[in-house]
């Protein structure tokens, strides 16, 4: 419930933006907003949750972003809201994510027997896939119906449902190992460690350069369907449900391989042929090709990511 309604808000603020602005630049300066406090703020969020309980995290960040969700409803309701409020709720957003991703992640071994990790995290990625697919098309229904006010509201039903879940879990204490050092002396640790690594470097700038990118192709969709495809605030949906598509087909992908060889030439070709597919989606004019597209490209990039 928590992604369904975050899926739906950032669909909604995408979509408003081009709305109040009719303007790429404010679009990309939205995903400016959701990007860059994220990658610095994890860091701090990986230290919070290996120190303090990690339920308490959690929660703290679902409350945080029932009350942004909130906000933006009521400004939206009162017909007060403007670009602005829309850039500053991206940033806080990207900033809770940053604390509530470390602390999710790190909750799952205490939730779950370690023989049973890998399927734990199977299932957390492909619950996340499905809830983008069906989100997508709900949020481009509404807006083409009732507009993007509604969808603001949908975000804090879902944070408040999965509050409800996690407080009834049984969640063990976080470990204290991380404790026995002072906070900068971890973060200072972590650094040292990944300076030191020059795979490591290489992965963590692959992967930062890969989000751009994908953060960037999909915060121009509403662009892609009102004004280039023509096919209003549904065909926005659509484009957001092919990229859903995409990653869960990549996962099923990887999954049939298994642990095969030559693992270096497909990263490569997977890459390469992610990047020329989206070139293809740019040039595309009719709404089908370009869902399609868009659907291979995704999931060639998740295979990219995952391998």
């Amino acid at each position: 419930t928590e992604h369904m309604g975050q899926q739906m808000e950032t669909m909604a603020s995408a979509w408003l933006m081009m709305e109040l602005t009719n303007s790429p630049y404010y679009l990309g300066l939205l995903t400016f907003c959701r990007i860059a406090p994220l990658f610095f703020i994890a860091l701090l969020g990986g230290v919070v949750a290996d120190r303090f309980d990690r339920r308490k995290i959690l929660l703290g960040s679902f409350w945080g972003g029932a009350i942004v969700s909130t906000v933006l409803l009521v400004l939206a309701r009162t017909g007060l809201i403007a670009p602005w409020h829309l850039l500053v709720a991206a940033a806080l957003t990207a900033g809770l994510i940053g604390m509530n991703h470390p602390a999710r992640d790190a909750i799952i071994p205490n939730l779950t027997p370690k023989h049973e990790w890998m399927n734990a995290i199977a299932l957390d990625t492909i619950s996340v896939r499905t809830a983008s697919i069906f989100s997508a098309l709900l949020a481009g229904s509404c807006i083409s119906l009732f507009g993007t006010t509604p969808l603001f509201g949908a975000r804090t039903i879902g944070v408040l449902l999965a509050a409800f879940w996690l407080i009834r879990a049984n969640v063990p204490a976080t470990p204290g190992r991380a404790r026995q050092h002072g906070a900068w002396q971890n973060l200072g640790s972590g650094f040292k460690y990944v300076l030191a690594n020059g795979l490591m470097i290489s992965l963590i700038a692959v992967f930062a350069l890969r989000e751009f990118q994908s953060e960037m192709s999909s915060v121009f969709l509403p662009f892609f369907a009102d004004k280039i495809l023509h096919a209003g605030a549904n065909g926005f949906g659509y484009l957001n449900m092919a990229q859903g598509i995409g990653g869960m087909a990549g996962l099923f992908g990887l999954a049939t391989l298994g642990n095969f060889k030559y693992k270096g030439k497909l990263i490569v070709f997977s890459g390469v042929l992610a990047g020329l597919l989206l070139i293809a989606f740019s040039l595309s004019k009719v709404l089908i090709l370009s869902i399609a597209l868009l659907i291979l490209a995704t999931s060639f990039s998740t295979i990219f990511e995952n391998v």
